[in-house]
């Protein structure tokens, strides 16, 4: 297949701060190499280094930097990079990229081939759909490619009592995990590393909400998809390798451990929480007493690692956030 056999340019949106160029360098490397890819529009949201003479240094010909001048939130950020590439090709399809998603050779190849075959078929719509590479880190989404998703409706921040009084559902998921990827698997909603549209689509669902600052405004942003009737499909060939092996990967698996949230930055407890709330109460709850069952045990839970492990101040950030989720107060603040 050559290049000509997709129709579209494809641009990669990949947002960087701090001091990351070890993993950012690698994707960008990747990037520059790969004959499907147009340009690549890295976000610099504050770094701590001079990241426009690392990239000319690296001959990245690819690349065009955005400067926020400062830390704007992974939400606004996004939404300045999708406006600009709205601004070079209103025809052209997007792959949004974290800094440390360093994709595996054919994972465009992959992503071309299955949306060209899909598209002579009719069954994709390009201001519907959306397909995700997969990161094979991410439990939730390996479970998912293999036909077992594991959000469930009232959930509270990850948590289900009915997860663990139901042994069923524990031997169904030991079940999806000995079988096969699928070619293609449903989501009800997704993460921006390896999300793959067509910028047509945002006139369907609109940008990320900057008022997430950080944290959960993926989640916000692309459950819009299915609700405006599209899909969004994980496609389990086109792979991302993370990097980085970073926090996030256990924060945003299923249910993140009791200790290991507290245990963080009141800046990640904060906005990890309020935000997750805010989303999963939204968008995800049919039984509130069911959902506010759930708050309670897992609030209890908390309550009593924060004593064990002398988390006080750390479970009264959790229970503002908490607060705040519910109320729906969004925005950035200052710690």
């Amino acid at each position: 297949m050559t290049q000509a056999s997709f129709s579209y340019p494809i641009y990669a949106l990949v947002v960087t701060y701090g001091d990351r160029w070890e993993y950012l360098e690698q994707v960008l490397f990747q990037l520059e190499n790969d004959v499907w890819i147009k340009g690549v529009i890295l976000i610099n949201n504050a770094t701590s280094y001079n990241l426009d003479e690392a990239v000319q240094k690296a001959n990245f010909s690819k690349t065009t930097i955005l400067d926020m001048g400062e830390n704007t939130g992974s939400a606004f950020a996004i939404k300045q990079g999708l406006l600009h590439i709205e601004s070079l090709n209103d025809n052209a399809f997007v792959w949004l990229l974290d800094d440390d998603n360093l994709p595996k050779d054919d994972a465009t190849l992959v992503l071309t081939q299955h949306w060209n075959a899909h598209a002579k078929r009719q069954t994709y719509h390009i201001d519907r759909t959306m397909l995700v590479s997969i990161r094979e880190n991410r439990e939730y989404l390996v479970l998912a490619a293999k036909g077992h998703l594991v959000w469930k409706r009232n959930a509270f921040f990850g948590f289900h009592a009915l997860s663990f009084l139901d042994k069923r559902l524990f031997k169904h998921k030991q079940k999806a995990q000995q079988r096969p990827y699928q070619e293609r698997a449903t989501l009800p909603f997704a993460p921006y590393g390896g999300m793959f549209f067509h910028v047509s689509l945002l006139k369907k669902i609109g940008y990320p909400n900057p008022d997430f600052y950080i944290y959960a405004s993926d989640y916000d942003f692309s459950v819009r998809v299915p609700r405006a009737g599209g899909e969004i499909w994980l496609i389990p060939k086109s792979q991302l390798v993370e990097v980085d092996a970073h926090w996030s990967t256990k924060a945003e698996d299923n249910q993140p451990t009791v200790s290991h949230v507290l245990a963080t930055s009141p800046f990640r407890i904060y906005y990890m929480v309020r935000n997750s709330v805010y989303f999963w109460k939204k968008y995800l709850v049919n039984n509130p007493l069911l959902f506010h069952l759930n708050r309670f045990i897992l609030t209890w839970q908390y309550k009593q690692a924060a004593k064990k492990y002398g988390l006080h101040d750390n479970f009264k950030l959790f229970k503002k956030a908490v607060k705040e989720g519910l109320r729906g107060e969004l925005g950035k603040r200052e710690f």
